[in-house]
């Protein structure tokens, strides 16, 4: 997102701190201000629509969403779910689904609330997987298909930062399947813990789970499996949020700007 759409939001947000407000006196407001230049709902809804920190209320005003909210909030004080998942072998395009999830919830640095499911993916679990897992067929026979169990996921995840490491392989497969089970998954915002990494810790060599976890002197309890996973990638968080602290990345527009690469991608999906 260009500069000048990040000052945009950024006064939108301002505009909103005191309460919702029906489009159009949020654009006769920003006139006031001679925020764009070119105001219209339209415009505002391009804007905040495609962005988890804004929302419409029942009767159609823009607000800040509960949790997300505050354009310049601190990174420490923003609710996570860091999520991990285990699968049966290859890619979510190639028709493999997950065998097991997990969601992991921070506040403020804290692990508020957990969860964990086997999932049975209705195809064949890779024999590779299966070693690696000890997840076979047999034991995911018995557990939740995953739309049995959509819907708690998608309340877990709403109005927190998706987080994970490789974030964009984990939200491929949570998202998508969210789709297909109930139409549509939650707009949120992703964040890499392994792409934080390579940014923040340059002198690192290496950014796996295992490399940051003996870094940061994180026990591992279950390794390759969902939960185990899940609770060490929110301990390499919160480690990680105290690097951009130090460094002095303390909100979503510096992370931004911190995480944005040469080429123009944003490894950050939904920040500004």
């Amino acid at each position: 997102m260009s500069a000048a759409r990040r000052s945009w939001v950024e006064t939108i947000a301002g505009l909103l701190d005191d309460g919702p407000l029906h489009p159009n006196e949020l654009v006769r407001r920003a006139k006031q201000l001679r925020a764009f230049g070119q105001e219209s709902p339209a415009l505002i809804a391009s804007l905040l629509g495609p962005d988890p920190r804004f929302r419409l209320d029942p009767e159609g005003r823009w607000q800040l969403t509960p949790g997300l909210a505050g354009v310049r909030s601190s990174l420490g004080f923003l609710d996570y779910a860091v999520v991990d998942v285990e699968t049966t072998g290859g890619a979510y395009g190639e028709g493999h689904r997950i065998i097991e999830l997990a969601i992991v919830e921070l506040r403020e640095g804290v692990v508020t609330r957990e969860f964990q499911s086997l999932v049975n993916p209705q195809r064949a679990i890779g024999a590779s997987v299966t070693r690696l897992t000890g997840i076979s067929a047999t034991r995911v026979a018995a557990a939740p298909r995953f739309r049995d169990i959509a819907g708690e996921i998608r309340r877990r995840l709403e109005h927190r930062v998706f987080a994970a490491h490789n974030a964009d392989h984990d939200w491929a497969f949570v998202g998508g399947q969210l789709r297909e089970a109930l139409g549509d998954a939650p707009r949120v915002q992703r964040l890499c813990t392994e792409q934080l990494s390579r940014r923040l810790l340059t002198s690192q060599r290496r950014h796996h789970l295992d490399a940051l976890c003996g870094r940061f002197g994180v026990e591992v309890h279950g390794r390759h499996r969902a939960l185990g996973d899940a609770r060490a990638a929110a301990e390499i968080l919160k480690h990680l949020l105290e690097e951009t602290e130090r460094k002095g990345v303390r909100d979503l527009p510096a992370l931004h700007e911190l995480l944005v690469g040469p080429e123009g991608r944003d490894p950050v999906d939904g920040l500004i």
